[in-house]
């Protein structure tokens, strides 16, 4: 080998050796950079998932919160129904007093009337038998007194209204053989026994009794 091979040679040798070292630093430093974008790529997922597990657990909280909040929400409402319902109820039930009140008003008021009504009867008729006992009272001594025995109207006593009582004892009285009359009278205090009967007698009825009778004139209104 001659002087230039040789030169040659160490020269290749060395231009090996610095391609060598070259491709070393290269691959360092890449290396390097790529370990150090793996660190802040790790740093940075690190970080995400950090605040992605804040945010979830912010989101969980603001859930619950929400979840709780609907809850008192839904019975604040129930409750609100309840009191509109009951309401609504308390209202019908007044609706309905108010018409019993009216009601039970205009059948007091229609009562109220009424009774004036029978009041104003009542004095009429009080009245009325006050003359009527007052007359009685007049035409006692005009009484007829009858035995016990068969009778007739126009020959034995004079038609017209008279008031007939027992004069002692007790008995049947029949006018025209019970078609008119029918009655037992009595001055004893059986219900079956009637101390007095009001009784129109016309001409040619016939009276059939089983005790003494009087008989009291009624003189009409107009006499």
């Amino acid at each position: 080998m001659d002087r230039d091979d040789h030169i040659r040679s160490k020269r290749e040798k060395h231009y090996k050796r610095d391609i060598s070292l070259l491709v070393l630093v290269l691959l360092i430093f890449i290396g390097s950079a790529i370990y150090a974008a793996y660190e802040q790529g790790m740093q940075r997922g690190t970080s995400i998932v950090e605040t992605s597990q804040e945010s979830l657990h912010e989101m969980e909280q603001a859930l619950k919160a929400a979840n709780r909040e609907y809850k008192q929400t839904d019975q604040r409402l129930k409750k609100i129904k309840g009191d509109y319902e009951e309401a609504l109820k308390i209202a019908e039930e007044k609706q309905q007093l108010q018409q019993e009140i009216k009601k039970l008003k205009e059948e007091e008021k229609a009562l109220k009337h009424r009774i004036s009504t029978l009041n104003e009867e009542k004095k009429s008729q009080e009245e009325q038998l006050k003359l009527l006992q007052q007359k009685i009272e007049l035409n006692k001594e005009n009484t007829i007194y009858l035995p016990a025995g068969g009778f007739t109207v126009g020959s034995d006593i004079p038609p017209g209204k008279y008031i007939v009582k027992p004069h002692g004892g007790n008995g049947n009285f029949l006018v025209n053989n019970g078609s008119k009359a029918n009655i037992m009278l009595g001055e004893r205090s059986e219900s079956i026994y009637l101390e007095e009967y009001m009784l129109e007698f016309e001409k040619g009825d016939t009276i059939g009794t089983s005790l003494p009778t009087k008989y009291i004139p009624v003189i009409s209104e107009d006499e």
